[in-house]
C-alpha cells in the first residue's frame, strides 16, 4: 500500500473525529465551564473555529466523494455548514431571534450525518473493492 494513503488516511480519520467529539461536547463545555465563555467568545476565535471547521470537513467530504461518489454527502454537508454560517453571522451582526440556537444544533446534525453517511459509504466501497 502506498505510504501517502496511508498516511492520508490517518489525517482524514484524525479530523473526522475531532470535529465529531468538538460537535458533541462543545455544547457540554459551555453550559458546565461558563467561565470560559469569554475565552470562546472572542469574535476571532469563534471566526477561527468556523473556518477550521469548513475547511477539515471539507477536506474530509471531498475525499470520501472521489470515493463512493455519492452527492447526498455533499448536499447535507453544505446544508449544515449554511446553517452554522447563519448562526455565526447572527451572533456577530448582533441579530437575535427565536430558534437561533436551533441554527447551530441543526447545522452541527447535518454535519455529523453527512459524516456518518461519508463513512458508511467509503466502507461500503472499500468491502466491495475487497470482494472482487
Amino acid at each position: 500500500m502506498n505510504r501517502g494513503f496511508v498516511k492520508n488516511q490517518w489525517m482524514i480519520k484524525f479530523l473526522s473525529f475531532a470535529c465529531v467529539i468538538h460537535c458533541l461536547l462543545m455544547p457540554l463545555v459551555w453550559s458546565v465551564f461558563p467561565l470560559l465563555g469569554p475565552f470562546l467568545g472572542n469574535l476571532y476565535i469563534e471566526v477561527g473555529l468556523f473556518f477550521l471547521s469548513v475547511v477539515s470537513g471539507t477536506y474530509i467530504i471531498r475525499m470520501g466523494y472521489c470515493r463512493h461518489q455519492k452527492g447526498i454527502t455533499i448536499v447535507l454537508y453544505g446544508l449544515g455548514v449554511m446553517c452554522w454560517g447563519v448562526n455565526l453571522l447572527c451572533e456577530l451582526l448582533k441579530v437575535e431571534f427565536l430558534g437561533l440556537e436551533y441554527a447551530l444544533l441543526m447545522g452541527s446534525l447535518l454535519v455529523l450525518l453527512s459524516y456518518y453517511f461519508n463513512y458508511r459509504f467509503s466502507q461500503f466501497v472499500l468491502l466491495e473493492s475487497y470482494n472482487r
